[in-house]
């Protein structure tokens, strides 16, 4: 048995680690900026790289990797305080614009538009990539059809299969119900986006109140199918990153124009054989470098990559490499 596995590389230790310079003047300036802005005649305290008291907004299919990263950010710099919204990706970013939020965590950049309302407070908007997600797609354990090509998938999406015979005659003849972790959904966005589809008008879609409850609807139903981040599907007892749960069955996808077959693991994102990925980006708008600007550059640093790398999604800002492990029987008699 062959599995393909993700390493983190560390920078490389030379005479000078530029990498690590740049970083630690960037921090530091960070830190004197936010101590020059700060007005004497003020009772309360600015907030700083490493210290204050802000407020984030966060697409919740990314809560447990981001209560991980909000706990160690906060162990490490002990005067910093970070409160988290939970909520939808639109209202994530609704947040950032109305000044209820520092900083967004979304599966998107800020649109044109979005831009053009920050940019009016004389703000820059700003956007770091800090990883990338897979969008897993499972069915129920009984159901035969495991393994499902993207234009089986758009069928299904576009109402062009309303039952699973429809897409192959192993199929069962039970209607196809599809699930999105939430009405709300960024990953419905970005499969309407992707075949420019309204879900809206569509009988055979529906919303669940979270994961859980998504994950809970295909454990329950075999003729269910539900959309949903990879990091929910992934075996947390696996080390190595290459199982999934045993409730539900992910199903393997073949891009467009390919006959293989692949799940939604990190060696897959990584040479693009799984075709349904996306971008995790924070979002920020902040008149000055502050707590939301030291956070990302936290997320962004080895630490934080090393959280979403044990959570099965794709770290971005570090370099990786693929590791085969072969897995071959031993044989204890002499």
């Amino acid at each position: 048995m062959i599995r393909k596995v993700i390493i983190l590389m560390k920078q490389m230790k030379t005479k000078f680690n530029f990498p690590l310079i740049i970083s630690a003047l960037a921090l530091l300036s960070i830190f004197g900026l936010s101590a020059c802005n700060q007005d004497p005649n003020k009772k309360e305290e600015l907030d700083g790289a490493t210290f204050g008291e802000i407020t984030i907004a966060i697409d919740a299919t990314y809560k447990p990797i981001f209560d991980s990263m909000v706990e160690a950010f906060e162990a490490t710099y002990k005067r910093a305080k970070i409160n988290v919204i939970y909520t939808s990706e639109l209202e994530a970013v609704n947040l950032v614009l109305q000044d209820s939020a520092r900083v967004a965590v979304v599966a998107r950049e800020f649109t044109d538009n979005e831009k053009k309302v920050i940019e009016k407070s004389k703000i820059m908007p700003r956007t770091e990539k800090v990883a990338i997600d897979a969008i897993a797609i499972i069915v129920n354990n009984n159901n035969k059809l495991m393994q499902l090509s993207e234009e089986e998938i758009k069928g299904i999406l576009t109402g062009k299969f309303t039952k699973w015979s429809d897409i192959r005659p192993e199929g069962s003849n039970l209607p196809i119900n599809v699930v999105f972790e939430s009405n709300a959904s960024g990953i419905a966005e970005y499969f309407k986006t992707l075949y420019s589809i309204d879900l809206s008008q569509a009988k055979n879609f529906s919303g669940a109140k979270d994961n859980f409850d998504a994950i809970n609807a295909v454990k329950n139903s075999p003729s269910t199918i539900a959309f949903l981040s990879s990091g929910w599907v992934k075996n947390t007892k696996d080390s190595t990153n290459t199982s999934f749960i045993g409730e539900v069955t992910v199903v393997s996808v073949a891009k467009e124009g390919s006959a293989e077959f692949v799940p939604p693991l990190q060696a897959y994102i990584h040479t693009k054989t799984y075709p349904y990925t996306r971008g995790v980006y924070m979002l920020r708008k902040e008149a000055r470098m502050g707590l939301g600007t030291g956070f990302t550059k936290y997320v962004a640093t080895e630490k934080g990559q090393r959280i979403f790398l044990k959570a099965g999604l794709l770290p971005s800002t570090m370099p990786i490499r693929v590791v085969e492990l072969h897995s071959k029987p031993i044989n204890l008699t002499q």
